[in-house]
């Protein structure tokens, strides 16, 4: 022994010929080649390789660290502070491989429960420590499949450190320099310290028990007797199985009970070189209804780094992870096997944002190259379940395509997947029209995309890109269609499926769309001032829209690179019958017999005409009109209408459906007044009611018959203050419109059992004429001055006239 180690306290041991050495000295001590090393639990020891070795003659060093159990430590923590070996070069093949010298660090597979049952207490269970099991152990236990041909470290060391913990009870460190290996007299140098450390009697991978009340308070009284030994694993944790004749494959399966995490092997220390762990995590009990998804993510920026292979030292250590990995590797599929959708991949050091999967079954790879710089390697990712419901938007096997179909839902809304896309994915939203009429209202509820260059004015579109494209043709840039006008020749819905080559709009990281941001927190996304056209939202020009979401490759790790929602809505711009000429209102319809006897009439169903799409007030007007000999029946089927100051009166006695006005307080400018009018023409244009509803807020009982006795009949449609949140499904009517002859109408046919219908002969005319004119001469000769109540008393004797005459009309009819 040299005079410069005589001071060191050694301890030597001869066991079956092999020699062990423990040192009590915090100095360091040359490192002896062949040689197994144990020492008491919790003693760091210095080590030092140097080059007392021949040059031209190949050098090889092993060195075995045992813990023994006990006093002896069950684990071994080995730090290296120095590490120069050889050096890290590229082959022929562009791979990284190990020139002039390498460590090798060979780690046996754990040993079993079963195994560490065979073993003895105290110094004996050393020797049993390095004993082979038993050759009926051995057939149970194999201990040496899936273990691999652990591969090399060479080079500087990239940081101040690099520590390893076995999983096991020893680790061998084989250092080999090649023969007339051209070493620099500074280019090996091997300084570490090692320390054997107890392991924690609770399995890693399962979960420890709250402590008990009682527990708690003996640990408080008794502190030193409850201190619990070192830990390297959290045992409220769930780490998953390992699987058999694996090295590192574990599973892990419904973490919406337990809190699991991934784990690099070794950890908190660095992994091995050479080595593939695969992790599947999945999820099988998934509530009714719902659809299972893996979070993945870690928010603390020292539980992963991973060495990036970038050969400029300048470019490490790095502040994040990154995407362009050239060595070692965390590959995440969304699915259970490698030929499954890649969402991600990425090395560096950071934090790792949430990695959503679309699949209740993830992979998680760690790739480990065959050679590497000594590096502090580990990686520790949290893992979580979330519930989403099953009309998500969802990209299946990397699919990422969706169709809206416009006959089922009329209304929602469009957004970029709320899981992880694999990088270069276009995600497409194809929104078809329940008819030709059909037009797509929509606006932006958020857009995001990420600008890498926010100093320049230049658009890269190097992140994400959304491209809209309307079948049929492009509009010039920030235009929008946008004049809520009826079109009825407007036919786009054969076009859908033609080929789009250029979009209607483009939107990157520095052209944005515009944002209708106050919607996105009111209920079904509708605000209390609506998005109106073309300054906050766009109408499509026909009934069909693409929607194109590119999300592109970045070297930066990041999730939220690209993202967008949008509200559409289908809106109908049918209507019946033609338009009458030089009309202002765009609802005003005409319907001849000439075109159709009989048909359907309906309120429009145009959102933009109602107060959900702008207007306050609407007011449609439908004129029938049929031949001479011809008479208007309307059936209404549906009507909706809601009022605040009118009731709706109907006369058994008479058959008169009538409308009455009612006293409102405050501000009768704010109340909403929904009425709709029946009016037939007689000759001398001379107007009869014929029937007046409102404040009807849900369909009849059975269809409302209303018949006339000329053949021009007007019904006027009118809503008035209506709020943001109305729209046609508050206020309409639907009816069946027959333009009849008298001759081929049967008598009896009125809502009312064994009433007698309407006048069938043209003496019902002269006879409403001839009641309207003695109505006049009455009111004419009460008139003194005051032209409202002249006015009242007019309309008033003509209703009652005209019923009186028209009853008239019926027995004289009746009599023959």
């Amino acid at each position: 022994m040299r005079k410069s180690v005589e001071s060191f306290r050694i301890r030597c041991y001869t066991i079956h010929g092999l020699e062990f050495h423990s040192f009590y000295n915090n100095a360091f001590f040359p490192a002896d080649c062949n040689r197994t090393y144990y020492a008491e639990v919790n003693i760091k020891t210095p080590l030092r390789m140097t080059t007392p070795f021949r040059r031209p003659l190949p050098y090889v060093c092993s060195m075995t660290f045992v813990a023994a159990g006990g006093d002896y430590g069950d684990i071994v923590q080995l730090t290296f502070l120095s590490f120069q070996i050889g050096a890290l070069e590229t082959d022929s093949k562009n791979s990284p491989a190990c020139n002039k010298g390498y460590l090798q660090i060979v780690e046996p597979p754990a040993v079993t429960s079963a195994l560490l049952s065979q073993q003895t207490r105290g110094f004996s269970q050393l020797i049993s420590a390095l004993k082979e099991p038993t050759e009926q152990l051995s057939s149970l236990f194999d201990t040496s499949r899936g273990n691999p041909q652990f591969g090399r470290f060479c080079g500087d060391m990239i940081g101040k450190s690099a520590t390893f913990y076995t999983e096991g009870n020893n680790v061998t460190l084989r250092v080999v320099i090649p023969g007339k290996a051209a070493l620099h007299p500074f280019s090996f140098s091997v300084y570490l310290t090692y320390k054997y450390l107890p392991k924690d009697t609770v399995a890693a991978n399962v979960p420890k028990p709250q402590p008990t009340v009682q527990q708690e308070e003996q640990q408080q009284q008794h502190p030193a007797v409850a201190k619990s030994p070192v830990s390297l694993s959290n045992s409220n944790y769930y780490y998953g199985t390992r699987l058999m004749n694996t090295y590192c494959d574990r599973v892990l399966v419904n973490c919406d009970r337990k809190r699991c995490s991934i784990r690099s092997p070794n950890f908190p220390g660095f992994y091995l070189r050479n080595i593939t762990c695969h992790f599947w995590v999945r999820q099988d009990h998934v509530p009714h209804g719902r659809h299972a998804s893996i979070v993945l993510s870690q928010s603390n920026e020292y539980k992963i780094s991973l060495y990036t292979g970038r050969s400029s030292p300048l470019s490490y250590p790095h502040v994040s992870l990154t995407e362009e990995c050239h060595s070692d590797a965390i590959r995440i599929f969304d699915g259970p096997t490698t030929n499954s959708p890649l969402l991600i991949e990425f090395c560096g050091a950071g934090t790792l944002p949430e990695i959503i999967s679309s699949s209740p079954e993830v992979l998680v790879q760690l790739y480990s190259s065959p050679n590497q710089v000594m590096h502090n390697s580990h990686a520790e990712i949290d893992v979580e379940v979330r519930f989403t419901d099953t009309a998500d938007y969802r990209a299946h096997n990397g699919r990422c395509e969706f169709t809206i179909d416009g006959s089922k839902h009329r209304h929602g809304l469009v957004y970029s997947p709320r899981h992880t896309v694999p990088r270069n994915t276009t995600c497409i939203f194809k929104l078809r029209g329940a008819s030709d009429y059909d037009k797509i209202w929509f606006y932006f509820l958020s857009y995001f995309v990420e600008d890498k260059h926010p100093w320049s004015r230049r658009e890269t579109c190097e992140v994400g890109k959304l491209e809209l494209y309307e079948p049929g043709g492009t509009r010039k840039r920030d235009t929008a269609a946008l004049l809520v006008k009826i079109d009825d020749s407007t036919n786009d819905r054969g076009l859908l499926d033609r080929k789009t080559e250029e979009p209607s709009y483009r939107f990157c990281e520095k052209t944005f769309p515009k944002v209708c941001a106050r919607a996105a927190d009111k209920p079904d996304y509708v605000p209390v001032r609506p998005c109106k056209v073309p300054d906050e939202s766009y109408l499509s020009r026909g009934p069909g829209l693409i929607i194109k979401h590119n999300v592109y490759t970045t070297p930066e790790l990041s999730t939220t690179s690209s993202s967008f929602t949008l509200r559409y809505e289908f809106v109908d711009m049918r209507q019946h019958g033609v338009p009458v000429a030089n009309s202002p209102d765009p609802c005003n319809r005409r319907f001849e017999s000439r075109t159709n006897r009989i048909g359907t009439v309906k309120s429009p169903q145009n959102v933009f005409l109602f107060g959900r799409g702008g207007s306050a007030n609407v007011s449609c007007s439908y004129e029938f009109l049929g031949l001479p000999a011809e008479r208007v029946v309307l059936t209404f089927t549906d009507i909706k209408l809601r009022s605040t100051n009118c009731e709706h009166i109907y006369d058994p006695i008479m058959e008169r459906h009538t409308c009455r006005t009612l006293k409102t307080y405050g501000y009768s400018s704010s109340t909403t007044t929904a009425v709709i009018k029946v009016v037939e023409r007689t000759t001398g244009n001379i107007q009869s009611p014929l029937a007046c509803f409102c404040d009807l807020q849900s369909e009849p009982r059975r269809p409302l018959v209303i018949e006339s006795v000329t053949n021009h009949v007007r019904v006027s449609f009118t809503v008035t203050n209506m709020s943001p949140f109305d729209d046609f499904n508050h206020f309409g009517f639907e009816a069946i419109v027959q333009l009849a002859q008298w001759l081929a109408s049967p008598l009896r046919n009125r809502e009312v059992a064994g009433s007698i219908q309407g006048c069938v002969s043209v003496f019902a005319i002269i006879c409403n004429m001839f009641a309207r004119q003695a109505c006049g001469k009455l009111a004419a000769s009460s008139f003194h001055g005051d032209f409202g109540a002249f006015v009242n008393l007019l309309q008033a004797c003509t209703l009652v006239m005209t019923n009186l005459w028209q009853a008239c009309c019926k027995l004289k009819l009746l009599s023959g």
